[in-house]
């Protein structure tokens, strides 16, 4: 269940100044051009960074009201990203984001694609350390294209260094060892001795996840020998660590917390350092609990716990809460288990951890069997074949295409062979004939070739033909499919939660006020409501064979009228529909749902006294909900807040753009186009 071993991500370029601190304050004092002044502002906040002074921070911001005031782009982007690296350093992660997403709006489709570069490595590097490893890993494969097209040999390598650390968490060890042995070639030409320190330590890592532990252990012994004599304590630090967890890992207990101790000893100030210390914390509490040590064990992975929860790494949350419940579970006391389980599967289910969430809902299994809870056992059994089937599905439906794909490609391969086979026999033996009968054999022997021609062109259409079909086939199985999650999905979100309230609801059995039963019945018959118009929505795009532009106009209407009909708000409904289109009920149905989440908002939210729904079908379609409300930042709308992503993410599956025009105290303007 648990991840014992931490990489560490290079997310940084290696800054490198020609001039120091006082005569780049020199500078300042004598530049006359703003331009100038950022540029020197922003050296001045690497330079600080890179000695890990605080001032980092304030020259930072100073090159970034500088640059702000000229509209000097370059000088921005720089300024964000330095204030941004500050933040992620003192693990401000949403902090951190925002400066990110500033440099990066204002770099994208521009000349500045080195410092655009930088910052989605950056960007990537807080989707790392937050536990979002599908963006981390997007976002730092983005950064590798734009380094390889400006051919930055020296970023591209550290750039494999960070998509290494994500093969590693997602158990991808093969393609984690090749990228890491690809960066340990590049320094060991370069000789960058440290470079390759860290490159051992690396592959170190993959071979005590690979179980190769001998191996692990001369990397990681090289590793350590490079760091002792450059006096890195944090890198010294680091790599214990990790020769500690091949101990772990051959399960020798006593060297390894031996190691771990030797650890903690490295240095006075071992605290500061966040990600480290959280890190042995969490595995001495596990080693103590491997080796019956309970009360040891829970002191050390409180400890870590706590750093992990001030710091706001959430993947560590996970794990550390699930190695407390485990403690709870070896020493039977079950309720305690099942409330630390629950916790960590509730964040692993934040972070997409399937393997977290698994791992979670077994313990629970045994844990409610324990107790006699037989339901919640079920349940627990119900949502681990879930996860069981979300981790085969992901990977089964591409084997089996490519497995058939390569069948009847093989199949075809040898159709071909031996029909080149008998075609080299017929020829051979017209040769012999037209030894013996040249002249009467001649316009045989033409016809014969017409003839072998013709049916290799005939079976290589059939075969071609056959091909397409199958090609076809696929495509539509895979729109198919498609479309049955996409339903299945909606009907979970949107009825699949009612439900289990009002499930959970009914069966309650405490004992309450009049008062309170009549509130709980007006409740549940809110939430029914809301179930039947979920569902009748969904039947109504599903009944449909086709349905048109004008249809979703007119249930948007019908919709709109009913959600607003005790309120105050102006409806107005506009219509420019000059060619009808038919549409897939699917997609009707999706391009319906995001509508009715917007006018939701509205309706929750928006404070509006009007609501202007326009309804455009020309050469594409065009849906805009504009209210004259309360409105919001526009920062805001560029941020990964959970409502504004679930719109986002239903528009990407019907492939619509969704642009938001928002300010405060002047409403709202969403736009669909697809």
């Amino acid at each position: 269940m648990k991840k014992r071993i931490s990489l560490f991500i290079i997310c940084l370029a290696q800054f490198c100044f020609a001039q120091n601190k006082e005569v780049l304050v020199a500078k300042l004092k004598n530049a006359k051009l703003d331009s100038v002044k950022s540029n020197i502002l922003n050296e001045l906040s690497k330079e600080a960074i890179k000695n890990g002074s605080s001032e980092g921070l304030s020259y930072g911001k100073q090159a970034q009201v500088v640059s702000e005031k000229i509209n000097y782009i370059n000088g921005m982007a720089h300024a964000y990203s330095n204030i941004g690296y500050c933040f992620l350093l003192e693990h401000n992660y949403d902090s951190a984001m925002h400066y990110f997403n500033k440099g990066i709006v204002k770099t994208t489709n521009t000349k500045h694609k080195s410092i655009n570069s930088e910052l989605l490595n950056r960007k990537a590097a807080v989707f790392y350390y937050t536990g979002i490893t599908d963006s981390s890993l997007w976002y730092f494969k983005k950064a590798l294209n734009q380094y390889e097209a400006l051919k930055d040999s020296s970023a591209v390598i550290k750039l494999l260094n960070n998509i290494g650390a994500i093969s590693l968490r997602t158990g991808d060890m093969d393609g984690a060892i090749v990228c890491f042995f690809k960066c340990l070639g590049y320094d060991e030409k370069q000789k960058n001795e440290m470079a390759v320190a860290m490159d051992y330590n690396n592959i170190g890592i993959i071979l005590t996840e690979k179980k190769e532990f001998s191996s692990a252990l001369s990397y990681l012994q090289k590793a350590l020998q490079i760091k002792t004599k450059n006096k890195d304590t944090l890198e010294i630090l680091r790599t214990s660590i990790n020769i500690a967890n091949v101990h772990y890992q051959k399960k020798d207990f006593t060297n390894s917390i031996k190691q771990y101790l030797q650890a903690l000893k490295l240095g006075n100030n071992i605290k500061k350092y966040t990600d480290e210390y959280s890190q042995i914390t969490n595995n001495l509490g596990e080693c103590y609990s491997s080796i019956g040590e309970y009360n040891s064990a829970m002191n050390y992975l409180n400890t870590s716990l706590e750093i992990k929860q001030k710091v706001g790494n959430k993947s560590g949350i996970a794990a550390t809460l699930g190695n407390i419940g485990q403690v709870c579970y070896r020493q039977l006391n079950f309720e305690k288990a099942i409330e630390y389980y629950t916790k960590s599967n509730k964040i692993a289910v934040e972070t997409s951890d399937i393997q977290f969430q698994k791992n979670a809902q077994q313990v629970l299994i045994v844990c409610y069997l324990n107790l006699n809870q037989k339901e919640k056992a079920l349940h627990a059994f119900s949502k681990f074949n879930l996860l069981q089937d979300s981790l085969f599905n992901e990977t089964s439906a591409k084997q089996i295409v490519e497995t058939q794909i390569k069948y009847e490609t093989g199949k075809k391969e040898t159709e071909n062979k031996l029909l080149q086979q008998q075609n080299n026999i017929k020829t051979l033996e017209n040769e012999n004939n037209t030894q013996k009968l040249k002249v009467q054999t001649q316009t045989i022997l033409i016809l014969i070739a017409c003839i072998i021609i013709a049916t290799i062109i005939v079976l290589w259409q059939i075969s071609l033909a056959r091909i397409k079909k199958q090609k076809r086939a696929l495509e539509i199985e895979k729109k198919l499919q498609q479309d049955r999650e996409r339903i299945s999905r909606d009907l979970h979100d949107n009825v699949g939660g009612q439900l289990s309230y009002v499930m959970f609801s009914l069966e309650g059995k405490e004992e309450v006020s009049e008062d309170k039963r009549k509130e709980k019945s007006y409740n549940l018959a809110n939430t029914l409501r809301s179930v039947t118009g979920n569902l009748r929505e969904t039947i109504w795009a599903l009944n449909q064979e086709k349905l048109t532009v004008q249809d979703i106009a007119d249930k948007l209407k019908t919709y709109t009228r009913n959600v607003f009909a005790y309120s105050n708000t102006k409806i107005k409904f506009e219509e420019f529909i000059e060619n009808d289109q038919t549409l897939n009920p699917a997609f009707a149905l999706n391009l319906f749902r995001i509508c009715q989440e917007v006018i939701n908002n509205v309706f929750k939210h928006a404070q509006a006294s009007e609501l202007i729904i326009t309804v455009i079908k020309n050469k594409k379609i065009s849906i805009i909900i504009a209210d004259n409300g309360i409105g919001f930042a526009q920062e805001l709308a560029n941020t990964e807040s959970y409502g504004l992503t679930n719109l986002k993410v239903r528009a990407d599956e019907i492939n619509a753009t969704l642009s938001i025009d928002t300010e405060i105290q002047k409403g709202t303007k969403i736009t669909i186009v697809v």
